[in-house]
């Protein structure tokens, strides 16, 4: 039996130009552990479409069934436990998909996984979305042209993906990715050595069904690795026109003064981009990481700048995050970074003070990113179309004194908000003990796993 059926279901929403039908005809059947994801152009009616579905709310036709029932005869409580129980992912990214794709002709045919959760649900829906993803005209229109990925996210899927969405404006898109993570474990699968550097560079070609790589970035350091060899490397896949400039990730300053300084050395163009973490509750770039970029020359295209979802100010001090929520789902990355009492309770005051400008906190702490000259551009990961729209008005908000100096009130320049925080997937390099603590080997490893 299905845990969700939709008959014929049509909805309608209010536009600019009147009342839009957002959805017409659709069906749909959900089986128990199944999660669907929805995905359409813009404005096809997705957000609609789940909102009906989510809040279980009659549809202006055709008819709601759980488990057989029309939700119309059940009460309050069965209607709210439903709602725990469905899962519906709107899958949008880079904005929207496919314009010739309408929210119809997908749903007769709905994405769905079968009986996976986390990370493999995530995988398997990569997957199957890289048949259907395209972008969006509109992406092109706003001045969109930039779009990041990297060789391990999604075990490569996500550059299938990418490589599907830019195909037929490649040419008009910067397109960067990035090496040194690996994807299985292996003596020569991950680092800096030129047989990985060449071959991880092949293997992203192969996935992003493209010729060459606008930016190849080194992912982070490995911290007893010489960097003349991959180095050499890239420049040799610059030469081939398999690559044509490369950036570094995660460098602190004086690895950055390092590689530039190697790269005059060798006769090669310095890096073109720097890509730290920044925002308004992580400042530590400000010390070293961006004066560094902009003395060598790198344009700097930050990333997290709403801090991993916590500057929306969707997260309550003291509270238990919401299960949807990427905290409340119980990821690794923001609970071992941004998830921080201080950082929650200083983005309800960035929302509030956002609220107060007649904007929403995230369109607030994406110009404050933006409003330092040192940055070029920010890296946004968009989940949904109202994501989007977002991020685009984010462009048009001008910040003034006070906007500054509230944001240097709540957290120091170049320090984050947490007393002492340092995020484990990048530590701190300087301090090595002569002797063990108690207890330890009398090794201190200063190489990252890369796997």
């Amino acid at each position: 039996m299905s845990l969700l059926s939709v008959d014929s279901l049509s909805t309608h929403y209010p536009g600019a130009a009147g009342t839009v039908r957002a959805v017409d005809g659709v069906s749909l059947e959900i089986a128990e552990g199944e999660t669907v994801a929805l995905v359409g152009e813009s404005g096809c009616g997705k957000s609609t479409l789940g909102k009906s579905l989510m809040r279980l709310v009659t549809p202006s036709s055709g008819r709601v069934r759980f488990q057989g029932r029309d939700v119309t005869a059940m009460s309050a409580k069965e209607l709210q436990l439903i709602r725990r129980s469905v899962q519906m992912i709107f899958q949008d990214p880079f904005a929207s998909l496919n314009p010739r794709q309408t929210i119809r002709t997908i749903l007769t045919a709905p994405l769905a996984v079968h009986g996976v959760s986390g990370r493999k649900r995530r995988e398997a829906i990569a997957a199957q979305m890289v048949e259907h993803v395209g972008l969006p005209a509109d992406a092109l229109e706003q001045g969109i042209n930039f779009i990041d990925t990297a060789d391990v996210y999604h075990d490569g899927k996500s550059e299938e993906v990418v490589g599907r969405g830019i195909e037929a404006h490649r040419d008009h898109w910067v397109l960067a990715t990035k090496f040194v993570n690996s994807h299985t474990k292996g003596p020569n699968l991950g680092g800096h050595s030129r047989k990985w550097v060449i071959e991880t560079v092949e293997n992203s070609l192969r996935r992003l069904n493209t010729d060459y790589i606008d930016i190849l970035y080194f992912h982070r350091a490995v911290f007893d690795a010489p960097l003349e060899e991959p180095l050499r490397a890239i420049a040799d896949l610059i030469r081939a026109g398999k690559l044509r400039y490369f950036g570094v990730s995660n460098f602190r300053g004086w690895r950055i003064a390092e590689i530039s300084h190697l790269a005059d050395q060798l006769g090669i163009d310095r890096p073109v981009a720097s890509q730290p973490l920044y925002n308004i509750v992580n400042r530590t770039a400000e010390a070293e990481q961006l004066p560094a970029a902009h003395y060598y020359g790198l344009g700097v295209v930050s990333y997290s700048p709403l801090a991993r979802g916590v500057l929306t100010g969707k997260y309550e001090p003291g509270k238990e995050p919401a299960a949807d929520t990427r905290a409340g789902r119980g990821d690794k990355r923001i609970l071992e970074t941004e998830w921080r009492p201080e950082s929650i309770a200083i983005a309800k005051e960035i929302a509030a003070h956002a609220t107060r400008k007649g904007i929403n906190p995230t369109e607030f702490a994406l110009a404050w990113v933006l409003n330092n000259k040192l940055i070029s551009a920010a890296i946004t990961g968009p989940r949904t179309e109202e994501h989007w729209d977002s991020y685009v008005k984010a462009l048009d908000v001008k910040l003034d004194a006070e906007d500054e100096a509230l944001v240097d009130r709540l957290v120091a320049t170049g320090h984050p908000s947490t007393p002492g925080f340092n995020d484990p997937s990048h530590p701190v390099e300087g301090r090595v003990p002569r002797s063990p603590a108690s207890g330890a080997d009398n090794v201190v490893p200063l190489t990252r796993a890369v796997a």
